[in-house]
């Protein structure tokens, strides 16, 4: 009987969420809205045209590393907060911390942009500069992973990291 009073207060305490039932973060986390899933999707996109060119030319994908990732999206976020300025200082430090976090690692490299909206524009603008040119289609760095965030006017800052694990 128990059970079935416990089942039936489940049942009627429970209901079918409706749009106005929504956290105002759940916009922001949403990819239809350009939320954070956006952003990654954006990278993903982004790291999925850089690893078809580093194929078109013989040379293998960058294996993903979720710690460059972590230090990438963390510089970008602080750029567009305007808690750091914006370039690759403090790269050292990032690099030692993802170098811990592997247990590996022997040179690491890294670019910054500030302003393209789409991957497909990010990577004809690196791909203009020789050298982000030659980080993008080295042979040395085997892993790599790209960080996104957007400042509060929309504006979006790319950090890209490598590493080379022998």
């Amino acid at each position: 009987m128990k059970i079935l009073i416990l089942s039936l207060f489940f049942l009627v305490a429970c209901k079918t969420p409706t749009t106005n039932d929504f956290n105002p973060l759940d916009s922001y986390l949403n990819i239809s809205t350009g939320g954070l899933s956006s952003l990654g999707a954006m990278g993903a996109e982004y790291m999925d045209i850089v690893n078809v060119n580093r194929g078109n030319l013989g040379l293998p994908a960058f294996i993903d590393s979720d710690a460059i990732e972590a230090e990438a999206t963390k510089h970008a976020e602080n750029m567009a907060k305007g808690l750091t300025p914006f370039g690759t200082s403090g790269n050292e430090e990032r690099c030692a911390r993802i170098k811990t976090a592997m247990g590996q690692g022997v040179s690491c490299g890294e670019m910054v942009a500030r302003g393209p909206d789409t991957p497909e524009e990010l990577f004809a603008l690196w791909a203009k500069s020789d050298s982000s040119r030659t980080r993008l289609m080295s042979t040395k760095f085997t892993h790599s992973a790209i960080g996104l965030a957007k400042d509060a006017s929309g504006n979006e800052f790319w950090v890209q990291i490598f590493l080379e694990v022998p």
